[in-house]
């Protein structure tokens, strides 16, 4: 049975972004199926 890690149900986080980005082999072109997670905090504070 899997369990529900939800914290906060219905909950918008609109300051967390994600984003994945390819990852570039040496010859410069993305390799396929593999990606970067990028993770920004904005504070607006």
């Amino acid at each position: 049975m899997l369990k529900s890690h939800t914290l906060v149900p219905d909950q918008e986080y609109s300051e967390i972004l994600y984003e994945l980005r390819p990852v570039l082999g040496p010859d410069g072109e993305p390799v396929e199926g593999l990606h970067n997670a990028w993770i920004t905090l904005n504070n607006p504070g």
